[in-house]
């Protein structure tokens, strides 16, 4: 994840040596690492780790900051997010409510006190539902939190022994802000709670499974059995998806009954520790299995769930919440475990926090919930705490490096291969690090300054900050002992508002071509401009006139003879000067999910840059900031301003400035 959250990914094959025809005529070999062992891992030569077991290059885990601790009464058992509300479950200190509008800073609003012990709770509308332990559960209004005034100045001066209201009225749903509803009818300990459709509630009172129908035309003191079913192991956490309940059994693993007939058995699997809470994010269910750590369980086949992989955590994990494509662990006794489940059947650790005794710590977590870059954790016995998620590494980039590899022969001539996303810029050495040179991975060969025989490559990696990646999946390098004569100048420049390349080439006949091509990416994008016949001449000039103010441009020259090309030479980047805005089409389009806008200013100020929906409505602001002359860049994951993703569709990107305004469109496709 980049500061482990930016990492490169990098699968590769053994070393090996074949043989194909290079540039000069001569046979070319072949060099590969593979990352899957730490056999040529240069640990005092790199900023990031290695992991072996997925086969990826990473920062190092982060660890995560506590930036707020708010003390509660009793016990925090579970938390619950409602727009800019925080709920808290807090024992017999029943149902606290706290402002999260400015996360840096929470604002206590009220509580509400229950007879039992609240260990969980859902809220669905205006209505709270509260698992209260021994006491069965309620269900209350939101207007029934009793709001504090400015002389409560601290959480037990305002706590009253009893409840606010009496407990024995009923739920009245024509108007429900008027009277509440209360049941100790429940037997045994409700765990946990959840709403769901036509006025049905599910509780996990830890022998059992039931649901119960609490709306009603007509008063009633007491709540209507629907369903249920004895579990074998302790039910202590549960969720309903459609027609199933997933249900966390104690003793007994994972439990997948039928929502419409509880005597049901779907399926089941049996997990090694003691099976606490968990989350589901597509085909998988991501269960806290206490001293086993998190059980990754396939649930693609509700009918034969099976484990996939495990991650086991220092501690003992009791809950898990799954956002975006990580995992948050609440690790009683060592905090909150952090771990990147991009591949779930390979989890492996993003982050934590710290565990240490005192203040800024997270000790006995319970329950977490994350918002933003933030996590709010229901820390059992420090209250809330407010974790800053996102990594804050001290750094713009990371690089990674091989050891030297003494290949035998004079190394002369390189191409490299490879797949890779964001900024991953690469370097070779043949003469074991005592000169190094830059390389496009564009698999086109490149001669080295230096020759040698003993290779070593190194990755630069920017870091953009966040939970973006720079990632490779994909690295190959042929090297050959000679090099390629048939260039012997190239160069580029500027001329106006356009680009002139110039080359020459040792020899030529009549059947070469010269096929140009450009992009505004360096490693892909090409597009070819023009072809240019051979005229048996040794000196070329290609003119590009077509270029747009205040792009960057990369130009690739290729031979053409019996209808194959073969690379001749790469220019470096170049700039057209910007004179007015410009704002370029973004790359790629279409595209899936992410995608990059360039433009250009062509004086410092205000800029926005907004993303707006065929009907007009703005999805998401990408930028609103003072920025300096130039090009910049921005990529947009198609997410809007919620941070949910959008819908395939056509989409337009808006640039404004103090004195200009530029739209292009551009097209999301899933």
């Amino acid at each position: 994840m980049t500061k482990y959250l930016a990492y490169i990914t990098v699968i590769l094959w053994g070393f090996s040596i074949g043989s194909s025809v290079a540039s000069a005529g001569t046979l070319e070999k072949t060099y590969s690492e593979d990352f899957n062992t730490r056999e040529y891992c240069d640990i005092e030569n790199t900023s990031a780790s290695w992991d072996s077991l997925r086969g990826v290059i990473m920062l190092p885990p982060y660890e995560i900051s506590v930036i707020g601790e708010y003390a509660t009464p009793d016990a925090s058992w579970g938390i619950v997010i409602d727009g800019d509300s925080a709920y808290i479950a807090d024992g017999y200190s029943g149902v606290l409510l706290y402002d999260i509008s400015n996360l840096d800073s929470l604002v206590y609003r009220g509580y509400y006190e229950t007879e039992g012990e609240v260990h969980e709770l859902d809220v669905e509308g205006n209505n709270i539902y509260i698992a209260c332990g021994e006491k069965g559960f309620d269900i209350i209004n939101k207007g029934y939190i009793y709001t504090v005034t400015e002389s409560d100045e601290k959480h037990e001066n305002i706590i009253q022994s009893g409840s606010l209201f009496p407990q024995s009225s009923a739920l009245d749903f024509i108007n429900p802000k008027r009277t509440i509803f209360g049941s100790t009818a429940i037997a045994s300990f409700t765990f946990d709670i959840q709403a769901v459709r036509d006025s049905l509630i599910v509780i996990a009172s830890w022998d059992s499974v039931k649901i119960i129908k609490v709306k009603s035309l007509v008063n009633s003191d007491l709540p209507v059995l629907i369903d249920g079913k004895d579990t074998p192991g302790g039910s202590i956490d549960f969720e309903v998806v459609e027609d199933k309940i997933f249900i966390s059994n104690h003793n007994s693993g994972l439990e997948i009954i039928d929502f419409n007939n509880c005597i049901s058995i779907i399926g089941s699997c049996e997990t090694p520790g003691s099976s606490y809470g968990f989350d589901i994010a597509g085909n998988y269910l991501y269960l806290a299995d206490s001293e086993a750590g998190m059980q990754v369980i396939d649930i693609s086949n509700p009918e034969s769930p099976v484990i996939v992989a495990n991650y086991d955590t220092p501690g003992y994990a009791v809950n898990v919440t799954v956002s975006d494509n990580y995992a948050y662990i609440s690790d009683w006794e060592e905090g909150i475990v952090v771990v990147d489940i991009s591949d779930p059947t390979l989890p492996v650790l993003a982050g934590f926090s710290s565990c240490e005794i005192g203040g800024g710590a997270v000790n006995w977590p319970w329950d977490v919930e994350v918002t933003g870059g933030y996590a709010l954790v229901a820390d059992h016995a420090g209250g809330v705490k407010v974790l800053q998620i996102t990594p804050d590494y001290a750094m713009d980039y990371y690089y990674v490096q091989s050891l030297a590899v003494n290949l035998g022969e004079q190394v002369a001539s390189v191409k490299l291969e490879s797949i890779q996303q964001g900024s991953v810029s690469w370097e070779i050495s043949a003469d074991g690090g005592g000169n190094w040179q830059e390389i496009d991975a564009d698999n086109n060969w490149y001669n080295l300054i230096i020759p040698g025989n003993r290779l070593l490559w190194r990755s630069t990696h920017s870091y953009p900050g966040g939970m973006i990646n720079s990632a490779c999946s994909f690295l190959k390098i042929d090297w050959d002992t000679q090099v390629s004569t048939l260039l012997t100048n190239s160069g580029v420049s500027i001329k106006g508002s356009s680009v002139e390349i110039n080359w020459s080439v040792s020899r030529i006949s009549d059947e070469i071509k010269f096929v140009v091509y450009r992009s505004l990416y360096p490693d892909d994008n090409f597009e070819k401009v023009s072809v240019l016949d051979s005229e048996n001449c040794l000196e070329y000039t290609f003119r590009d006139d077509r270029c747009e103010d205040g792009a960057m441009y990369h130009y690739c020259v290729y031979t053409l003879e019996d209808s194959k090309e073969t690379f001749l030479f790469h220019t470096r980047p170049i700039t057209i000067p910007a004179a007015v805005l410009s704002l370029y089409q973004n790359k790629p389009n279409p595209f899936n999910p992410v995608t990059t806008i360039k433009y250009n200013l062509s004086a410092r100020g205000c800029v926005v840059l907004d993303v707006y929906d065929v009907s007009g409505r703005m999805i998401k602001r990408l930028v609103d900031d003072e920025q300096a002359k130039g090009p910049h860049n921005v990529i947009w994951n198609g997410k809007d301003s919620a941070g949910n993703m959008v819908s395939s569709g056509v989409y337009f990107y808006i640039l404004k400035t103090e004195n200009d305004q530029k739209s292009r469109k551009m097209v999301l496709l899933k």
